[in-house]
């Protein structure tokens, strides 16, 4: 891209040039002057020679001739004549040839007339003698007499023949004399011009030394620089193209030929609309290159946008570029300089995020309609409690619907936290020996109202005996549950789902099949996607937010497990096959405690119980439903008083909401541990947070339990059943098994 500097050369190394030129020139002039009469008189001494040549082969040709004739005489064979009628036709060749190589010479063009005449004399001869020799009266020992003597027909060819080559060959003695003056000539005449020659040159080498050492002690500083720019362009990550004032390509650098698909060598001397061909990235025409608007109007253009490079192997891609002018020291445009760059995976990118960001809105579109459905019949159910006309069985229809509304809600709660714990990579398994078996049945009781309620036909196949993985059974029994709710939900009223649970060597499988509404081809690469649905208006009408598939594929997956799906297309129904590795008999038996890893529940004795939680209606609906199963309660609804209220109480469980303003409720643990009236006393959090770490800090702050709002009253009522006496018990607890866990 950048040229060397050519500064003027000196007047005196001007006038040597002009010296040796001239020179040269003169010497070039006799030089040129002497070859060429050299040349002549070389082709004149070759033409002579091909006279004489031309002349012999006339003379040579006959002989066969006339032997053929000889040999024919005595026999009368007429095939002996074949070889006389060949020598006689070459012989009129070499005439024709003599013709033209003798048309400067008068007096050998008259000869080569007698020459001719004397050849078809010998043909005459030959000819008269295979007439004669037909007839009955020939006289065959007259005639052989002829044999022995020389024909006058060949005696005057061959003295013709020598006549002319005689004076060829003075022609060619004066040729070649001539020729040996013309070399003299010429070598005297290069002899001097070569030292003239000499002499010249010696005197332009010393003076272009002299300008060339002065030059390149400048010369080397732009070289430096120049170098230094050429790295820069082959480094930079932007494509770079040089042109000139007419639009063709000077130079590129490595980035550009890449992207262009033309190599620098290529592409030097071509117009730059050959190798940087750009179309509109919408309606895919062509638009005007920026490098044309520089030279035409001398300014800088700007990125354009939506651009798009086509390469000359035919592939497309988005670009961003700009171009300037380049000015000599005058300011004349002499060129342009385009940048450009590959913009695919930015646009990539902001298409990513423009999808995620409309995927974003739907699902909050989405999130915000499904809150509000069971919100909606939980909201009336109160209403029709306040009007206080509801009989016994309808009140009791009314709470079993605000019952089912509130588990539909806290069941979106909990796909929403597991989705963000996938997503966070928090979510985490407590192993422990599980039973399939145990896990299907359990799913099937979840699912079982919901697959009743549209009156679809479930059919089971479960195996005698029990097939034990090492899993989580909580989160095993929510993977099976999500594939048979999603199965009840695309699934018409009425149809058929099979559970099949089947142990084949070193893996368990379990297959649900439905026969609903099937799975496109296009979307069963997709079905585990976040916020996959195969039919959203079906969804729409089932409720659900389109991430219960993708939880249980990663559950599935934290197991070391597979999960694959099946359809024939829609209609058809699909099929969804959960395998997992089986644990072996033998290590199964050695860790199994009996049981499914859950404490059978304790009859609950009253206790002494405060709730503190800056919620009023939550402090105050939870003492209500504990004063219900014959706990005696008592509220507070801030840190402040929660300690005071348990200072005067003495109350043998306290339920702390973590999140309270001014004093928090790990603060209030903290104080109230610190208290010697609260040795003994059970303190349990309470707090939307359930991660280990949420424990862990709960365990830290003095809490021997911690529960996930929304509490769930019989896992709160199993966790009072077992409490211990004194808080060593409780720790005992606590340590020995998994803290009690409310509904996430």
């Amino acid at each position: 891209m950048v040229t060397r500097s050519r500064a003027p050369l000196p007047r005196l190394v001007v006038a040597g040039l002009a010296a040796l030129v001239a020179v040269m020139i003169a010497g070039g002039t006799a030089g040129r002057r002497n070859v060429d009469r050299l040349y002549e008189n070389s082709r004149w001494v070759m033409h002579t020679h091909d006279v004489i040549d031309a002349l012999s082969s006339v003379r040579f040709d006959v002989g066969p001739a006339i032997t053929a004739w000889r040999a024919f005489l005595p026999s009368g064979d007429e095939k002996l004549l074949a070889p006389a009628s060949d020598a006689l036709t070459r012989s009129r060749e070499d005439l024709a040839r003599l013709t033209d190589l003798t048309r400067d010479n008068r007096r050998q063009q008259a000869r080569l007339g007698e020459l001719s005449r004397s050849v078809e004399k010998v043909g005459a001869l030959i000819e008269h003698t295979r007439r004669l020799r037909r007839e009955p009266t020939f006289d065959l020992e007259r005639e052989e007499r002829a044999l022995f003597e020389q024909p006058p027909e060949l005696i005057e060819l061959r003295s013709i023949v020598e006549d002319m080559q005689g004076e060829e060959r003075r022609l060619l003695a004066e040729r070649e004399q001539a020729s040996r003056r013309a070399h003299a000539v010429a070598l005297s005449a290069g002899t001097v011009s070569a030292i003239l020659g000499i002499v010249t040159v010696g005197l332009f080498a010393w003076l272009l030394a002299r300008y060339l050492r002065s030059r390149d002690r400048a010369e080397a500083e732009i070289w430096a620089q120049s170098e230094l720019l050429e790295a820069t362009l082959a480094s930079i990550g932007d494509a770079v193209i040089a042109t000139d004032a007419r639009g063709l390509v000077t130079s590129m650098n490595a980035v550009a030929a890449r992207l262009t698909g033309f190599a620098a060598a290529e592409a030097i001397r071509r117009p730059l609309t050959e190798v940087f061909h750009i179309v509109n990235g919408d309606s895919r025409r062509p638009v005007e290159n920026p490098v044309a608007k520089v030279l035409e109007a001398g300014s800088i253009v700007g990125l354009a946008n939506h651009t798009v490079l086509v390469a000359r192997d035919g592939s497309k891609r988005p670009i961003d570029d700009s171009a300037a002018p380049i000015r000599d020291r005058s300011g004349a445009l002499v060129g342009a300089v385009l940048v450009f760059r590959d913009v695919s995976h930015r646009r990539q990118i902001e298409a990513e995020l423009l999808q995620a960001n409309r995927r974003k809105d739907e699902f909050l579109a989405l999130l915000a309609h499904e809150l509000r459905n069971p919100l909606a019949p939980i909201r009336n159910g109160l209403q029709l409690q306040s009007l206080g006309t509801l009989d016994r069985d309808g009140l009791e229809r009314v709470q079993g619907m605000m019952q089912r509304q509130l588990e539909h809600l806290v069941r979106l709660v909990d796909d929403l936290l597991d989705v963000s714990r996938i997503n966070q990579d928090k979510l985490e398994l407590r192993l422990e020996v599980v039973n399939l078996v145990s896990v299907v049945r359990s799913a099937l009781e979840i699912c079982g109202p919901a697959l009743a309620a549209r009156k679809h036909r479930v059919a089971t196949r479960l195996p005698p005996f029990a097939v034990h993985v090492r899993g989580d059974g909580h989160r095993l029994t929510q993977a099976v549950s999500n594939v048979l709710s999603n199965a009840g939900k695309y699934t018409p009223d009425g149809g058929s789902i099979e559970v099949t649970l089947a142990a084949l060597g070193e893996e368990a499988t379990i297959t649900v099949r439905d026969d609903g509404v099937g799975i496109p081809q296009a979307m069963l690469a997709r079905i585990f996607d976040l916020f996959a649905q195969v039919d959203p208006s079906l969804e729409r009408r089932q409720g659900g937010l389109g991430v219960g598939l993708t939880i249980v594929k990663r559950l599935v997956e934290m197991h070391g497990g597979r999960i694959e799906v099946t359809s024939a297309g829609p209609g058809t129904g699909s099929q969804f096959v959960l395998g997992f590795p089986v644990m072996p008999a033998a290590a199964a038996a050695s860790e199994s405690r009996g049981h499914d890893g859950v404490a059978p529940p304790r009859a609950t004795t009253p206790r002494r119980i405060l709730v503190v939680d800056d919620n009023q209606d939550a402090a105050t609906s939870l003492a209500m439903l504990l004063s219900f199963e014959g706990h005696e309660t008592f509220t507070a609804h801030d840190g402040r008083a929660g300690i005071e209220l348990a200072e005067r109480t003495r109350p043998d469980v306290v339920i702390l909401d973590v999140g309270m303003p001014d004093l928090n409720g790990f603060e209030v643990c903290r104080r109230i541990r610190a208290e010697p009236w609260a040795h003994g006393m059970v303190l349990i959090a309470l707090t939307g947070f359930g991660q280990d770490l949420d424990r862990q800090r709960s365990l830290d702050a003095g809490f021997d339990h911690h529960l996930v709002k929304p509490l769930d009253l019989p896992v709160l009522e199993t966790l009072l059943g077992n409490l211990g006496v004194g808080r060593a018990a409780s720790r005992d607890s606590a340590s020995a098994a998994p803290p009690a866990v409310g509904t996430v």
